[in-house]
């Protein structure tokens, strides 16, 4: 028997290789359909998907998936409203879901229209990067009709609430690991990747997130002059979009670290658990970019799966996803020096290494999977409607 039924709206979402407000939506959906939740997706496909790869992926899961029309004047907003209406009159949700800016702008607006409860998540970045002078009073009005206004982390709870928001609840959920996509591997094949990539006997720091300025991975190319001076097998590899590739990789050759630094660009979903597996630390040492933050910090936790500690910057939200000395290292932000000094300090000492390894495993086992956090979600949303 379904508990409810959800109308999510959102930036991104499977087929597409989108970023963090794409994994968080599969999440929601996978693990609330896992709960006895139905779903209908509406999503604005960021990175775009064909029509082809849509079709393919509902008829692989089951539920309908929408890509919503652009609405560049006010007469095409007003055909984006009146279609959202039609998936809303069709479908009648028991709950709406918004995630990213402009998705729970247009959730907001149904949700009044046919007084459905309205749930927003809040990342980070939808309540600090502005592009226009109404972005914020636009957020005000949507996030804060809000029944229930999801956080992802605490620093963005006091984001919201530091920027006026005011939606009749607020909890904090942290972000989840998918565990069936992100696991520990045979060790063989392990071997047998590291020597493929020729990086036998190597230090492997990784890093996966689009090369660009927030992800930081400026920061680590800065530190390895540094870092090679103790640990000289070290190297660096960045997995990602590579927009900012030619730049990294210039600034690499201008330190003289260009041999120790990879940049294997998009890979898919095999490549990336070996790469997470094979690695002997994880780094994401994330900078606030004019307002560009990290709310999160999901790939720590796939990471954590995988046996592997981290080493992140205290930027945002992210400094969240680890317990300082515990499950992993919390770096002063774009401090080049200080992050140095930590990868020579985990490198140097392997027992400390693995123990912190061994206690992220078991902690976002214990704490961080979609079964689990998807089960915090059905909690507050089972308590929205019964209310």
């Amino acid at each position: 028997m379904k508990k409810g039924k959800i109308l999510l709206f959102t930036t991104d979402f499977p087929p597409s290789k989108g970023g963090g407000i794409c994994t968080h939506s599969h999440f929601m959906v996978e693990s609330l359909r896992q709960l006895s939740w139905d779903f209908t997706v509406l999503s604005e496909y960021y990175i775009p998907s064909s029509k082809e790869e849509i079709d393919d992926y509902i008829t692989k899961n089951g539920y309908n998936i929408y890509k919503l029309p652009e609405s560049p004047s006010f007469y095409t907003l007003l055909k984006k409203v009146f279609f959202c209406l039609k998936i809303h009159r069709q479908y009648k949700p028991d709950i709406i879901i918004g995630t990213g800016r402009h998705p729970s702008w247009f959730a907001a607006i149904v949700s009044f229209l046919t007084r459905t409860p309205l749930v927003t998540i809040g990342h980070g970045t939808e309540f600090t990067e502005k592009t226009s002078e109404k972005d914020f009073k636009r957020n005000k009005l949507a996030y804060g009709k809000s029944d229930l206004l999801i956080a992802i982390s605490e620093h963005t709870k006091n984001v919201v609430l530091g920027a006026g928001i005011k939606p009749k609840k607020i909890e904090v959920i942290h972000n989840a690991a998918n565990e069936k996509n992100f696991h520990k591997i045979d060790p063989e094949l392990i071997k047998i990747f590291i020597e493929q990539k020729r990086l036998s006997g190597k230090k492997i720091i990784l890093t996966c997130g689009s090369l660009s300025e927030r992800k930081g991975q400026r920061v680590i190319i800065n530190s390895l002059p540094i870092v090679l001076k103790e640990i000289p097998n070290a190297v660096y590899v960045a997995v990602g979009f590579p927009n900012k590739k030619d730049e990294f990789l210039q600034l690499a050759k201008e330190l003289t670290v260009d041999d120790k630094v990879l940049f294997p660009g998009i890979i898919d979903q095999n490549e990336l658990l070996l790469w997470l597996n094979a690695c002997d630390l994880f780094a994401m040492t994330s900078v606030n970019n004019n307002g560009d933050y990290e709310g999160f910090g999901i790939a720590v936790l796939e990471a954590a799966l995988c046996g592997k500690t981290a080493l992140v910057s205290d930027n945002g939200g992210l400094k969240e996803a680890v317990i300082n000395l515990k499950t992993g290292i919390v770096v002063k932000e774009n401090d080049v020096t200080a992050t140095a000094n930590a990868l020579i300090n985990l490198f140097s000492n392997e027992a400390k290494l693995q123990t912190l390894s061994d206690m992220a495993y078991k902690n976002t086992l214990e704490t961080g999977t979609y079964s689990i956090k998807g089960k915090e979600y059905d909690k507050v949303l089972a308590e929205l409607i019964k209310k």
